[in-house]
């Protein structure tokens, strides 16, 4: 089955896709993920940074693997990534998530782009589905630090300041249990900007 058909059916033409094949453009940044990366507006978090959002909501590694092409295809300096955790709330097994995890880091270094690997944030222990997740979470995040040691890229730690083992995901930083508040952005874009300013973009 081509790419193309293949991501049509698990987005069901997402509009964001169907810009995404036509919008050219020379980006330094792309955060790529799911619908916490999508949720941000990054080209002003960042700015002067051009800084371009490729988050989709209900992404799974496997889907963004299947639209890389449109990262590829703006030629940044670096790539953020951030997901995993609509894989493991569909109870896909952590071993499968690395394997499409690797996948995606390979592409982006065998183009020349730089690869900067965040934790999959916790969601908050208050909700239900949480606390049968939240262990995959941490497990899932060992084998994240240790696939960006591997490949010598950087990896972001976001639980450290939006996260706690006694709650998941603070409440000041959700509104939904999942999903983030400004302020959370607010932290989120700082570490991004500190790790942009070690590498002097």
């Amino acid at each position: 089955m081509p790419k193309k058909m293949q991501r049509f059916i698990y987005s069901g033409k997402k509009p964001q896709i169907t810009q995404h094949e036509i919008i050219e453009g020379q980006a330094e940044v792309v955060m790529f993920g799911d619908s916490l990366t999508e949720g941000g507006l990054w080209s002003e978090l960042l700015f002067p940074t051009r800084a371009y959002n490729r988050g989709v909501g209900g992404d799974h590694l496997s889907h963004m693997l299947l639209r890389i092409e449109y990262v590829l295809s703006l030629e940044p300096k670096v790539v953020f990534i951030l997901g995993g955790l609509n894989d493991l709330m569909n109870g896909k097994p952590v071993v499968e998530i690395m394997s499409s995890y690797e996948k995606v880091v390979k592409t982006l270094l065998d183009n020349k782009i730089e690869v900067v690997l965040q934790s999959t944030l916790k969601c908050s222990r208050k909700l239900d589905f949480c606390e049968q997740v939240i262990n995959k979470i941490d497990v899932l995040n060992s084998l994240i630090k240790k696939l960006a040691e591997r490949h010598g890229v950087a990896f972001l730690n976001l639980n450290k300041g939006l996260s706690s083992n006694q709650d998941g995901l603070m409440d000041q930083y959700t509104f939904d249990g999942v999903h983030l508040t400004g302020s959370a952005y607010k932290y989120w874009a700082q570490q991004v900007k500190n790790h942009l300013k070690k590498v002097s973009i």
